[in-house]
């Protein structure tokens, strides 16, 4: 290029004008800070992800952190007489150590497997009374708090309401103070099947005079998680003026805690 022509494009360029629109400025830069907001706050998502997976404290030998929680290094898992001592790295337990892992592993079974005895148990259901040698059926209900006192939770205490309305128009109500036993058959995972050997002494009303009222029961029990299920039955005594014997069945449904 001559030198007439270089100085023709400096004069042509001196010439022109360039303008700088205010607009499209402020655009570009609100554009550029949304992108620089943008990036900062995924980098401050990935930090906190970042600490939100350290297990805190560190996991121990055999294990690796994964999402936070402290889990078996060994993929697949050790069998019962290895440990898991790195990654996919099971040492051979010695013979003393593997029989505590044993032991170990069988206490942690029959804990899982053992039946959870009752503390207290609250009951209600519907009763009979059986009166006489005639037989006549007496319609009643029954509620019924016992409380096992001691350490095998077999032997137990508490009270029975029981109200009873006769088919010809009599009735009566009693407060025992019950006490018996309660052996389990079988027991294991939260289900247990035993008998009940219980009596009951109490005093009550007729509606117009005191009575005295005697009672020993006996049947079977039925305990499935928190809930229990009996039915009873006995020879019970009565006495107020006259002594009546008579015979209770009852059915009961409660709750054990």
């Amino acid at each position: 290029m001559s030198a007439s022509e270089v100085s023709a494009v400096v004069k042509q360029l001196h010439g022109n004008t360039v303008t700088v629109r205010p607009k499209a400025f402020s655009v570009a830069l609100t554009f550029v800070l949304v992108l620089l907001l943008a990036a900062r706050a995924t980098a401050n998502d990935a930090s906190d992800d970042a600490i939100a997976k350290v297990c805190d404290p560190a996991c121990g030998i055999g294990l690796a952190c994964v999402a936070g929680d402290c889990t078996s290094a060994c993929a697949p898992a050790c069998t019962t007489q290895e440990r898991c001592i790195g990654p996919n790295q099971c040492a051979r337990l010695s013979p003393e150590r593997w029989g505590e892992a044993k032991v170990k592993e069988e206490r942690t079974q029959h804990e899982r497997d053992a039946y959870q005895p009752s503390v207290v148990r609250v009951y209600g259901g519907p009763m009979l009374f059986v009166a006489g040698s005639t037989f006549v059926v007496n319609p009643g209900g029954t509620v019924a708090v016992h409380v096992h006192v001691n350490t095998a939770r077999t032997t137990f205490v508490g009270g029975r309401l029981t109200v009873v309305g006769g088919s010809f128009g009599t009735f009566f109500a009693t407060l025992d103070c019950e006490f018996g036993f309660r052996p389990r058959l079988y027991a294991r995972r939260g289900v247990a099947v035993g008998v009940v050997l219980a009596s009951g002494l109490g005093f009550g009303t007729d509606g117009v005079d005191p009575l005295f009222h005697l009672a020993a029961r006996i049947g079977p029990f039925f305990d499935v998680g928190p809930f229990t299920f009996e039915l009873l039955g006995g020879p019970a005594l009565t006495a107020s003026g006259a002594i009546v014997g008579a015979f209770e069945p009852m059915f009961e449904l409660g709750a054990r805690f």
